[in-house]
């Protein structure tokens, strides 16, 4: 279970609370985002690792997105960098 510190990337992303994610051992990954509003989305979603890099698949709005990016872990802290954003998180332990 990680917690996402910040996210940067070409576009804007929308402000949130908290986003935490849970990779299970099925490659299933569930994300639940508090957003500032207190309004609460859970994202349910596939992912494989590869050697160090993450490819992330799912669903929104009725179109299928893949994503894929080079993730490093060192310690408690992950950064996942894809074409288009970085994402910084922590361990939650």
């Amino acid at each position: 279970t990680w917690r996402v510190i910040s996210i940067e990337g070409e576009q804007p992303f929308p402000e949130y609370h908290s986003v935490v994610s849970t990779f299970q051992t099925n490659s299933k990954v569930t994300t639940l985002v508090i957003g500032k509003d207190g309004e609460t989305q859970s994202v349910a979603e596939t992912y494989q690792l590869v050697d160090d890099i993450l490819v992330i698949s799912g669903e929104e709005n009725g179109t299928k997105y893949v994503v894929d990016g080079k993730l490093s872990i060192v310690s408690d802290t992950f950064v996942y960098v894809t074409p288009t954003y970085r994402v910084t998180g922590e361990k939650v332990n």
